[in-house]
């Protein structure tokens, strides 16, 4: 009777044969197998301090780089088209062909940048790299708020900004070419490569026309952080409350209560 019992391999419970979560036992600090804290009691979810820092940082330090990687792309790819066109910084003026491949090549560079963002973010934060897709997303699919405006918001929008300081530091000699003096400083020559200005259509914008038929007039203002980080910066180099004031706070009601509206109807009706 023993003999028959010790020849049937031993039954595995459901939990030794799902990866869930790492653990260890007690005051042990070496790592056991992948174990479901459901069915253990001795396990700790968190074996040591950076464990538990490590779960609170993920989502914010992924919004953060997702944002970042976005803007780079977006706000390098204005500043390498446009500033390399100047004849200032270029030997040779651009030609009909250079400018009809630069509008694609900034096309081709945004989008890239933002399905870059969202592709190393999404596993760790759902890669919404937009403030106009987390409050969506918490006003209609459930999403909690308590995560809204520091986890995600505030972390987009630092992204966002340390992003545009590391191209403004990249083109800053190219800038100061294009402007003419270092101590220059103009919306409408070099300020508007970071931010949106544009004004023409913005109000259709607002109520939910495609921005692929007004992106000349509207300045493509899809992200609210894309716009704001790049802003804030361009006010800390020396463009001053221009970047705020221009046609009567035009940059809040536009590239930031635009978007958060247009997204949040998207949720709604889809």
């Amino acid at each position: 009777m023993v003999g028959s019992l010790s020849s049937h391999p031993p039954t595995q419970r459901r939990s030794d044969t799902l990866n869930t979560s790492y653990a260890t036992r007690g005051n042990d600090v070496s790592p056991i197998s992948v174990v479901d804290f459901a069915d253990c009691d001795q396990c700790a979810q968190y074996p040591n301090r950076w464990s538990k820092i490590r779960e609170h940082i993920c989502a914010p330090a992924a919004e953060f780089m997702s944002a970042f990687i976005l803007c780079l792309f977006g706000c390098g790819g204005n500043c390498q088209t446009n500033l390399s066109a100047n004849t200032r910084v270029s030997a040779s003026p651009a030609g009909v062909m250079t400018l009809v491949f630069s509008s694609v090549d900034i096309f081709f560079t945004s989008w890239s940048g933002l399905a870059l963002g969202v592709w190393i973010s999404a596993n760790y934060s759902g890669g919404h790299a937009n403030p106009a897709v987390t409050i969506a997303f918490a006003t209609v699919r459930g999403f909690p708020w308590k995560k809204v405006p520091i986890y995600y918001i505030l972390a987009q929008v630092l992204g966002a900004l340390c992003e545009s300081g590391v191209v403004y530091a990249t083109y800053y000699h190219a800038i100061n070419l294009v402007e003419g003096g270092s101590n220059i400083h103009t919306i409408g020559v070099t300020g508007d490569l970071f931010a949106t200005y544009a004004f023409i259509g913005a109000a259709m914008l607002i109520t939910g026309i495609s921005i692929s038929a007004l992106g000349m007039d509207t300045g493509a203002a899809l992200n609210p952080a894309r716009d704001l980080g790049p802003r804030i910066l361009t006010a800390m180099v020396g463009y001053g409350r221009e970047v705020f004031n221009f046609r009567n706070q035009y940059w809040l009601w536009c590239p930031i209560l635009g978007p958060i509206f247009w997204h949040g109807r998207s949720c709604v009706l889809l």
